[in-house]
């Protein structure tokens, strides 16, 4: 009897310390991460991360200004209403085409056939939230811009910001059940950038371009590609937030520099573990009642 109560608890030990072990470790991430590119940006989106942005889409078909709607048409120049810092460089005002890209060159807003970054044919300087064949024909549908002073989305800061908004936007070609869908990007003050994209999309990144590109600089061209023609890239309720390497604010992803201890949490191995203690414990009891008796 004195073997078996030895035994007993020396695998009930080891069960536990084992258990304890696959609780405390913690969950892998699988968000999308990347960068940083030659300039210094990197990009996090809201996929399974805690440090990624929160989704939280500002529509502002109601109270910013109408741009525009068509078929392949740029408008240009838009004012920021800020200084904005793109690639090194400093700018007031922007081009929006209607095909899902700004640019802050005015000769390439009308292009409609997304290439994969980094690419050195126009358009470039361009912040590509969904590049492709976008039409806008449904009542109400269009493009939208505006400012504020205390940004509403606060995941790339909480000073002055301008949105952008696709509303409404159809995949060339449209017939009468092509489904709506609505796009934007906040520009904030500190350089930062942030994609959103809501329901609808049926390609779902598997016929566009996401990412950004600097103007071609010596023959060198900086970019930093999120997705390019791959399914289900694109998905609804994503933002991905751009960091500029000069920004003050780093509210889309950790501090450079500092290690964050993350809290032990439940995985799937610990309850399997668990399942294993508890099963085990119950047949030494059982055994034990049959041994006594």
């Amino acid at each position: 009897m004195d073997e078996f109560k030895v035994s007993t608890f020396a695998v009930f030990g080891f069960l536990v310390a084992l258990s304890l072990f696959i609780i405390a470790k913690p969950l892998a991430s699988f968000a999308d991460t990347g960068g940083p590119d030659a300039f210094g940006y990197t990009f996090i989106d809201n996929n399974n991360e805690p440090d990624g942005p929160v989704f939280n889409f500002i529509d502002i078909s109601d109270t910013g200004t109408f741009v525009g709607d068509g078929d392949d048409v740029g408008f240009f120049p838009l004012p920021l209403g800020f200084d904005f810092n793109f690639y090194g460089n400093s700018f007031n005002q922007i081009g929006l085409s209607t095909n899902g890209f700004l640019s802050f060159i005015d000769d390439t807003l009308s292009d409609s056939g997304h290439a994969c970054l980094p690419d050195d044919n126009s358009p470039n300087d361009a912040i590509f939230v969904l590049w492709a064949d976008l039409q806008f024909a449904a009542p109400g549908s269009g493009t939208f811009r505006q400012t504020f002073t205390q940004c509403p989305n606060t995941n790339g800061g909480i000073g002055p910001c301008t949105i952008f908004m696709w509303k409404d936007a159809n995949h060339f070609p449209i017939n009468d059940s092509s489904p709506l869908f609505s796009l934007e990007v906040i520009l904030y003050d500190n350089g930062n950038i942030l994609k959103q994209y809501g329901p609808g999309n049926p390609e779902e990144g598997s016929d566009s371009t996401t990412g950004i590109e600097n103007e071609e600089d010596g023959g060198v061209t900086i970019a930093l590609e999120y997705a390019c023609d791959e399914v289900e890239s694109i998905t609804a309720g994503l933002a991905v937030c751009y960091i500029h390497p000069d920004s003050p604010k780093q509210d889309c992803m950790p501090l450079p520099n500092v290690v964050t201890t993350p809290i032990p949490t439940m995985s799937g191995w610990g309850l399997i573990a668990m399942a294993g203690i508890l099963g085990i414990v119950g047949f030494m009891v059982i055994r034990r009642r049959k041994v006594s008796a």
